[in-house]
């Protein structure tokens, strides 16, 4: 048998790799940041995009407005909402796989984004005219996030009468998913053909054209249930061994579900309210997190908001620069590499069956 020296200093071999994981995740996130600074629409380049900071910094007037328009109300907001959109996904996802103990599941699996899209059809067909230009970007993320809250609820009432059971909330959540999807569907058939580009296009996912005030309610959003994810990171480890063992052991099973189930609605709603429905980030990277650092929620959660941010980062970049000077949306990218990942995953959970 392995003395207490050996399995303190195995202990720390593995603590260290996980933490020099996160530093190189750091790093390539940066490295990330900085290629999507330096790609744009325009010729904009990164040197300038620099310059445009310590303008705003120093109070210098170096550039041009335009370029400094570009460089400090596009390009940036763009690229960071990209990242923290990317985060948010990514955490929200590793949380409900972890309660509900499917490796499937994804933020849209309880009907979120098909109801949040359901709001933000709403938004689009409502406004008209000058209430387009001026309620319409205001009136979309609020309803979206509006109806998103109203998806969670239903599906918590709901499954409550089903007994809240883990396999009941998930089906439920299919269930008005596929409500709000038909709702989706209906307006798109009753609406004026002048709204149909911009019911499609706001479906696909996007952050190009994100707000400075946009970006800072997702910067607050993720900064709480980050935190507050790292908090309750102990007891998600516990509830990993199943119901009846957290509570054996002293977790609130059902306070614990229903607090990060709530996260996890917010964390959604929020980033699909601002950036429309982005698919799939969700999914691939809280599989790729427990792939290289294992299952404790205590590295799982950083690794995982880090490596969400640089995939929904690298394929927005990507998506400025495969058909450049045009632009595809970042949902057909993230579809692309997240499709074949979904069926490799359900294929290979069939094989362990």
């Amino acid at each position: 048998m392995k003395n207490k020296e050996q399995i303190v200093s195995e202990y720390r071999k593995i603590t260290g790799r996980k933490v020099r994981i996160i530093i190189l995740l750091i790093i390539g996130l940066v490295g990330i940041l900085i290629w999507g600074l330096s790609v744009g629409g325009s010729d904009l380049g990164l040197g300038k995009v620099f310059q445009a900071i310590g303008d705003f910094f120093t109070g210098n007037e170096t550039l041009e407005s335009s370029e400094k328009y570009i460089a400090l109300d596009i390009r940036i907001p763009r690229v960071i909402a990209g990242m923290i959109a990317g985060a948010s996904l990514a955490l929200s996802g590793l949380l409900m796989q972890g309660i509900f103990q499917n490796p499937l599941v994804s933020p849209y699996t309880l009907g979120i984004s098909n109801a949040a899209s359901f709001g933000a059809c709403i938004a689009i067909v409502s406004c008209t005219g000058v209430a387009a230009v001026v309620l319409q970007p205001i009136l979309t993320p609020l309803l979206a996030f509006a109806f998103s809250v109203v998806a969670m609820l239903m599906v918590f009432i709901i499954a409550k009468f089903g007994g809240q059971s883990t396999k009941t909330l998930v089906l439920t959540g299919v269930a008005i998913g596929y409500l709000f999807s038909s709702l989706v569907s209906l307006i798109k058939y009753v609406a004026n053909t002048d709204n149909l580009p911009d019911l499609v296009y706001w479906q696909m996912g996007s952050v190009a054209n994100t707000r400075w005030y946009e970006v800072y309610i997702m910067i607050g959003t993720l900064a709480v249930c980050f935190i507050l994810s790292l908090i309750l990171a102990w007891d998600l480890n516990v509830m990993a061994l199943g119901r009846e063992e957290a509570s054996a052991l002293g977790v609130n099973f059902k306070r614990i579900q229903t607090i990060t189930f709530i996260m996890t609605t917010v964390l959604t709603g929020v980033t699909v309210a601002f950036t429309g429905v982005i698919g799939f980030v969700g999914l691939v990277a809280p599989h790729i997190t427990r792939m290289i650092v294992g299952n404790d929620y205590r590295y799982c959660i950083p690794v995982s908001a880090l490596f969400g941010g640089m995939l929904l980062l690298a394929a927005d970049t990507l998506a400025k620069v495969v058909i450049a000077p045009a632009e595809l949306p970042v949902g057909i990218i993230t579809s692309l590499v997240g499709v074949p990942f979904y069926l490799f995953l359900v294929l290979r959970r069939n094989k362990n069956v």
